[in-house]
This record gives structure tokens, C-alpha cells and sequence, in this order.
């Protein structure tokens, strides 16, 4: 009963240290509008905190917004750059970025997911959304958006696609959902530790009613 009641015990102040420690990843990226020219180089903001562990970093860059093109099945994927167990997919890639897209394998083990495109054009002008599949939360997908500006006299500029939908990703925590969450954890974790107190009071009382017996008897 002794050892029922330890574990009990500790089994709640494993819910309470870790279950918000999952809560709280959360991918990040820029609030702001990336501005690039055209030719330049552009680095695109990725970054999840608190540090997730590398068999988590599977990685997926996405434009959303733009339409599907009946000609091309691939276009449908929307993939800018695919990263998944450590390799690079090409394959996978939009075409317009095939060569052009790079993650930087130091940084990925910080977390650090920034992407880079190389050579910018007009039409990589719009959304971008930076997701973590294996991050099963609200928090684990962010999304900005790139303007691309024509270079010094020229005045061409691209106009973006209108998006066929509203992305479903969060940039901001839902207050409500995380603090249910919360709620909930914290309630379990209550009901655990009150159990295993109990157990431990009844284990401390029987032995103590166990040991008045024997010194009667003696």
C-alpha cells in the first residue's frame, strides 16, 4: 500500500511539472511585414520556444494563398520548402522555388527554422506559414507575409492572389482554449495528489494502530 501511495504521489507532480511545459511550445515568426527586393537574398522568421527536442523538427513551409493550377497536381502541396527527418525533399517543392530555398542545419538544432530564399522574385510576393506537423497544438504553425519591392527605377510591382480561404493557423495564443486546458491539468493533478495523501495517511495510520496493538500485547 506504502509503495501504491509513493507512486500515486509522484505520478501527480509528474502532471503538474509537465504537462504545461507542452502546452507552452509555441512557433514564432514575424509580426511585421518582410520587406525584400527583387534579386536580393531574404531570410523568413522561424522559431520554436521554448527549444523542441530534433526528432520533433519536422519542418513544412507553405504559400496558402496560392490558387491551384489544374496543370500542375503538385501545386496543390503549396510546399516552399519541405524538411522532414533531417533531409531536404526537392521533389516536394513548388516549382518557381526549386534551388532557391535553404534551412540552416546549425541553427535547426536551436529550433531556429528561418528560411531562406535566394534570388527573390516578384511572384514570391504573399503568405507564408512556417509549421511543425509533430507539434500537436494550436501553436505549432506561423504565418507572415513577404513584400517583394521592384528594383530602383523600375515600377513594375506584383499584385498578390487573392486567398481562396482564411488560414486556420494562430499567431497568438487562444486565452480560452490554454486556459481550459490548465484547468483541466491542474484539477487531475489535484485529484491524483489528494489520493496519494490519503493512501499515505491510511498506510501511517494502520501502521501506527498496528503498533499500539503490539504494545498492548507486550
Amino acid at each position: 500500500m506504502c509503495k501504491a501511495a509513493v507512486w500515486i504521489f509522484i505520478l501527480g507532480l509528474a502532471v503538474v511539472t509537465s504537462a504545461p511545459i507542452k502546452g507552452k511550445i509555441k512557433v514564432i515568426g514575424s509580426s511585421q511585414p518582410i520587406v525584400a527586393t527583387v534579386g536580393d537574398d531574404v531570410i523568413l522568421p522561424c522559431l520554436a520556444e521554448p527549444p523542441v527536442e530534433e526528432n520533433l523538427l519536422m519542418v513544412e513551409w507553405l504559400r496558402p494563398d496560392l490558387p491551384f493550377d489544374p496543370a500542375d497536381p503538385q501545386s496543390q502541396n503549396k510546399y516552399v520548402h519541405w524538411h522532414h527527418n533531417g533531409m531536404d525533399k526537392d521533389d516536394a517543392k513548388l516549382p518557381q522555388y526549386a534551388g532557391r530555398t535553404e534551412l540552416n542545419r546549425d541553427s535547426l538544432k536551436n529550433s531556429n527554422m528561418s528560411l531562406k530564399i535566394t534570388k527573390v522574385r516578384l511572384s514570391d510576393q504573399g503568405i507564408y506559414v512556417c509549421f511543425l506537423p509533430k507539434i500537436k497544438s494550436p501553436w505549432g504553425a506561423t504565418k507572415m507575409r513577404l513584400i517583394v519591392e521592384p528594383k530602383p527605377g523600375e515600377t513594375t510591382k506584383m499584385t498578390e492572389s487573392p486567398s481562396p480561404f482564411t488560414l486556420q493557423f494562430f499567431t497568438e495564443e487562444p486565452k480560452g482554449i490554454r486556459k481550459a486546458i490548465t484547468v483541466i491539468y491542474s484539477f487531475v493533478a489535484l485529484m491524483i495528489i489528494i489520493v496519494g495523501l490519503y493512501c499515505w495517511y491510511m498506510w501511517t495510520h494502520l501502521c501506527q494502530s498496528n503498533q499500539n496493538r503490539f504494545l498492548q500485547k507486550g
